[in-house]
């Protein structure tokens, strides 16, 4: 913890020196979404604690993108480099760095930082809550994390052509799309003291050829085999996935406590 929390100090001197996380009061807040109502408040103390030094790096990341750093072309290359000190000292694989520079670029550069805050939630009920990063609007989660060895990790991180949504099984539905030819549907689960997301289904669908002479074609993935199926077999299998606005984190009970 000491070694990231470090690390991620370089990470706020590059912004607004001085600047300090403010948390909104613990008073419960109703939040009335589109189809549910969360509460916001603060994340209990163990949560906080455990989870500091991320927390503080997405405040700095929004004191940035309010004081204009990031608002030119000198400012995306600020932005790249905060991005990158963060990515490197969480001890992201290269697939997970892109995740969250594609994430954070999408929620800081081209979204409304001021929606931005967390909650938690054990994912597996195995009594270690996971950190999520999410939207208060529409609950569009941008990154999960959990803890390993008592340190905070990156499980992944989402934007709009690659989102997540999660049940209360603990269920992570994944979607993500290439452009409209092409899609990908998965679901995951976080094993027990997991710090690893398991994928337990996979689906693909793509287009090929031009115009009316286009065919799609769709996949069940087992591991590395890939398997051509049929439209009936992709569309039942997947029929249970949610779209939006049916959005099942809504539904989570969440405490989201906004980011400052």
């Amino acid at each position: 913890m000491k070694k990231l929390c470090l690390a991620l100090a370089l990470l706020l001197c590059l912004g607004a020196c001085g600047q300090i996380i403010e948390l909104e009061a613990a008073s419960t807040i109703a939040v009335t979404t589109e189809r549910e109502t969360m509460l916001r408040g603060t994340l209990p103390a163990q949560a906080s604690e455990d989870y500091a030094s991320i927390i503080q790096a997405y405040s700095e990341l929004i004191n940035n993108k309010r004081n204009g750093k990031y608002d030119d072309v000198e400012g995306q290359e600020a932005f790249e480099a905060d991005i990158r000190i963060f990515t490197e000292e969480l001890g992201c694989s290269m697939q997970l760095a892109y995740q969250i520079n594609s994430s954070c670029s999408e929620a800081f550069l081209l979204g409304n930082p001021n929606q931005l805050g967390c909650a938690v939630y054990d994912l597996n009920k195995d009594g270690v809550s996971e950190l999520i990063i999410l939207s208060e609007d529409n609950c569009f989660i941008y990154a999960i994390f959990t803890l390993d060895q008592d340190e905070p990790i990156l499980l992944g991180a989402y934007w709009s052509r690659s989102n997540c949504m999660i049940d209360t099984d603990g269920t992570l539905y994944y979607q993500g799309s290439g452009g409209a030819a092409n899609g990908l549907l998965k679901t995951y689960i976080l094993p027990a003291r997991g710090t690893k997301l398991a994928a337990t289904a996979e689906y693909a669908y793509g287009t090929y050829g031009y115009g009316a002479e286009g065919q799609t074609q769709y996949y069940r993935q087992e591991g590395c085999i890939q398997t051509m199926i049929s439209w009936e077999e992709f569309s039942a299998s997947t029929k249970d996935f949610p779209r939006y606005p049916d959005n099942p984190t809504m539904r989570l009970g969440l405490t989201f406590m906004p980011i400052r």
